[in-house]
């Protein structure tokens, strides 16, 4: 195919307009043609050049700057696919033609692929020492002349472009003064008017757009889809044939072939559009091969967000009154959607009947509710109304509860109490009040304060939580003194509507370490050398720290419950002690300890504690003896005289050496066992010589 005009390039129009990612100016610019700053259009070094055709040219070297550019630079991004040459209108200044002259050598104005398989610079136009030049003259006589670069066939494609010119040497205006200085990088100047770009025209594809839009459209699913495309190269069509294609992963299917009337650019519509997102390929058949194109399509959801109503709160409703909403228009929907109410509300749509039952309701489509306020006193009542994805609310909130004032109630002081100690206020019944009636929490709660109610029935627990009362019944309160001798305790409380009350405690003033009575119970039938204790007693009546002594110092004693600790140790009112003693190893045996609360000897309280050990499974008589007997007969039985045993609370072993026993007058024996109360009597044989001693002996237990 012949070499073709396929486009020009003019400055500052279409695809020349360096907007592009890529695309910039350093040191360059785009002018009007005859935009100077000194002198007449086309007239020395500042009148600006006069274009040769069109009403731009790209400018390097530039107004308006103080600061030299070194190395000034233009890049953009050309499709230079099958082209083979373009032809570039160009002028160089020579000082008198509205530009500066570039005079030094490796000045000159060259151009390069900056991203194609090539990029060897080739020469654009020479400064005055490049070209060989005497001044003033430069390449072209100070007028617009053309220069023929040839496009390798590495270049043929989209890439990079870029013009380029140095300065070696510090510009003629550097250091100049007047309108030159505030126009230093204006010297050195080139300037381009047009670039025409010759070749076969390849196979190409302007745009391709689904209902004017690429690469992705959205629709709401079945809208018709009207496809717009444009092969246009310059003059030319880029396509020989073409089709539309619905492409569904690697497969393609035609749905539409572009008749050849159409090639250049038509257009065409799919009605009904796709329903799921869809992709449609354009592909077309040149000079250089197949070129295709994509464009999807996405699906809108329908808006099914209303925009926003509101139903007006209805306040100081009555109790368990039905209440209608005002009505509203639905409105920015785009599809119907489901609408429902909660809370036992009811709804009409569009004026039909009102019902709890969901249903659907459209744009443009009026809505009302109503709802039953509640049966209480003061309270929101709150119907939720969902419609599509969008939910408001419709509130009744009923009046206040007619004020529940008592009747005045008096809670008396208390004066001269005991310290850490409970004490409780006067019981007062409440009345003068129609329904139930709130008690606030007692004031100052960590003073200690609580209060209960009486509500026929008996007494709540007590604890410093807000309560209900109702008329006729009681109220009390309490609190727990403090350790301080005259600290007084105060705190506020209110029924219903009425008037705080207050009630005081205050502390005696005087110190008592005598306690009331306390004893201990004796211990008796103990366990022998066994640790016991006594029982339990809270000591009451005394308001300082008071000391407890024992008259055991082998005593203990804990307070409280603690561990138990020797003596002397102080307790407070309201503490609990305990005695331990270790019992007497003997039966019947005794120990005991006095115990004294007081803080003098004659400001003090005492109480003896006995443990007695038991006398189970004693074994060990009273002493008992036998009446020696003179003067008996030589090798004959002599008897003793009759004993009773006393004192052993078990049967008790004997054993008898030199002789026998006998029990209760029963047979002789050398050992056995006796009980308390029985008799006992021993026999031995006298010795045969006359006048010798001789000793029989008896052991029991």
């Amino acid at each position: 195919m012949a070499t073709e005009l396929i486009y020009t390039l003019l400055p500052g129009q279409g695809s020349w307009d360096f907007d592009g990612v890529n695309d910039y100016l350093d040191g360059c610019a785009i002018y009007n043609s005859c935009y100077g700053v000194s002198g007449a259009c086309g007239t020395g070094e500042l009148g600006g050049f006069q274009n040769n055709v069109g009403t731009k040219h790209l400018s390097f070297g530039t107004f308006g700057s103080t600061f030299y550019v070194v190395n000034r630079s233009a890049q953009w991004l050309m499709n230079t696919t099958s082209m083979e040459y373009m032809i570039i209108d160009v002028i160089v200044g020579d000082d008198y033609n509205g530009g500066e002259r570039p005079n030094n050598n490796g000045e000159s104005l060259y151009l390069k692929c900056s991203s194609g398989g090539s990029n060897a610079p080739t020469l654009v136009a020479y400064s005055g020492r490049d070209g060989g030049y005497t001044f003033p003259d430069v390449q072209g006589g100070g007028n617009w002349f053309t220069v023929t670069v040839q496009i390798p066939a590495a270049n043929r494609g989209l890439f990079l472009w870029e013009f380029y010119a140095y300065s070696v040497a510090q510009p003629e205006f550097a250091g100049s003064g007047g309108v030159y200085a505030n126009n230093v990088n204006a010297g050195d100047r080139y300037a381009i008017s047009r670039i025409r770009i010759y070749g076969e025209v390849p196979t190409h594809i302007q745009y391709f757009r689904a209902n004017d839009d690429y690469p992705n459209h959205s629709i709401i699913p079945g809208d018709p889809i009207t496809f717009t495309w444009s092969t246009q190269l310059g003059n030319f069509q880029g396509a020989t044939s073409g089709e539309i294609y619905l492409v569904n992963g690697g497969t393609e299917t035609q749905i539409y072939s572009i008749p050849s009337g159409s090639l250049l650019s038509g257009s065409y519509t799919l009605n009904p559009g796709p329903t799921a997102e869809t992709t449609y390929r354009l592909k077309v058949n040149g000079n250089s091969g197949i070129l295709d194109r994509d464009v999807t399509i996405k699906m809108l959801v329908p808006d099914n967000d209303p925009d926003p109503v509101t139903f007006s709160s209805i306040t100081e409703a009555e109790l368990g009154q039905v209440y209608s909403s005002n009505t509203v228009t639905i409105s920015g929907l785009e599809v119907a959607v489901p609408v429902s109410v909660t809370n036992g509300a009811q709804m009409s749509i569009n004026g039909s009947g009102f019902t709890t039952t969901a249903g659907t309701i459209d744009n443009g489509q009026s809505l009302q509710l109503r709802m039953q306020s509640s049966a209480l006193f003061a309270t929101l009542k709150t119907a939720s109304v969902t419609i599509g994805s969008y939910t408001t609310t419709f509130k009744i909130t009923t009046k206040s509860e007619p004020a529940q004032i008592p009747n005045a109630f008096t809670f008396n002081d208390v004066i001269d109490a005991p310290l850490q100690s409970y004490v409780q206020s006067n019981e007062v019944t409440i009345t003068g009040i129609t329904t139930d009636a709130i008690v606030t929490a007692p004031s100052a709660v960590l003073f200690g304060f609580e209060s209960r109610v009486n509500d026929g029935t008996g007494w709540g627990p007590w604890n410093a939580d807000p309560k209900t009362i109702a008329n006729g019944q009681k109220l009390q309160l309490r609190v727990l003194t403090s350790d301080i001798l005259g600290d007084t305790k105060t705190t506020t409380i209110t029924v219903g509507a009425g008037s705080p009350s207050s009630w005081s405690v205050t502390n005696q003033t005087v110190s008592d370490g005598v306690p009331d009575y306390f004893e201990f119970t004796d211990a008796v039938d103990q366990p022998p050398s066994t640790p016991i204790n006594s029982n339990t007693l809270t000591i009451t009546g005394i308001n300082v720290p008071t000391l407890v002594s024992s008259s055991n110092s082998l005593a203990t004693i804990s307070v409280d419950g603690g561990p138990y600790n020797t003596f002397p140790v102080t307790i407070t009112n309201n503490q609990t002690i305990s005695v331990r003693l270790t019992s007497n190893p003997d039966p019947a045996g005794q120990v005991e300890t006095t115990i004294t609360i007081g803080n003098s000897v004659n400001a003090s309280l005492s109480d003896t504690w006995r443990v007695t050990t038991t006398t189970s499974g004693d074994i060990i008589p009273d002493p008992f003896y036998f009446i020696d007997k003179d003067d008996q007969v030589p090798n004959t039985y002599v008897e003793s005289n009759t004993i009773i045993i006393q004192g052993i609370t078990s049967p008790s072993p004997f054993n008898v050496t030199n002789g026998q026993a006998s029990v209760n007058g029963g047979a002789w024996a050398f050992t056995g066992n006796v009980s308390n109360g029985d008799t006992v009597k021993l026999r031995m044989i006298s010795p045969a010589v006359v006048s010798t001693d001789k000793t029989v002996s008896i052991t029991i237990g």
